[in-house]
């Protein structure tokens, strides 16, 4: 069975930045993951790098550079929040699905 794939999100992160950088990914379902750039591009392949794994029924929303120290606040199209410290979410492999943080967070239906 092919699957088909759609670039969901390209970041731009400079080569000579020695900041310690994440990526912060956030899903439809409430999923987020935290990966260090670092990792990312040590690994970066001429036709790309699939750096989150999404269960089907689930559809990524935004990924943002964070500083590793930041804030978070997730919030639902019913008005609903939860808002955290980026550091609650450990760092994660590229092979990682990433942790439930608020069901539905993103849910418009």
């Amino acid at each position: 069975m092919t699957q088909l794939r759609k670039i969901q999100a390209i970041i731009s992160v400079p080569e000579s930045d020695e900041t310690e950088r994440f990526l912060f990914f956030t899903t439809l379902r409430g999923t987020v993951k935290r990966v260090k750039i670092i990792r990312l591009q040590k690994n970066i392949r001429t036709n790309g790098l699939r750096a989150i794994q999404l269960r089907e029924d689930d559809r990524l929303i935004r990924v943002v550079v964070t500083s590793g120290q930041d804030g978070i606040i997730l919030g639902t199209y019913h008005g609903n929040a939860v808002t955290f410290h980026e550091e609650k979410v450990r760092a994660m492999g590229r092979t990682a699905a990433g942790v439930r943080v608020y069901p539905y967070v993103m849910m418009t239906t």
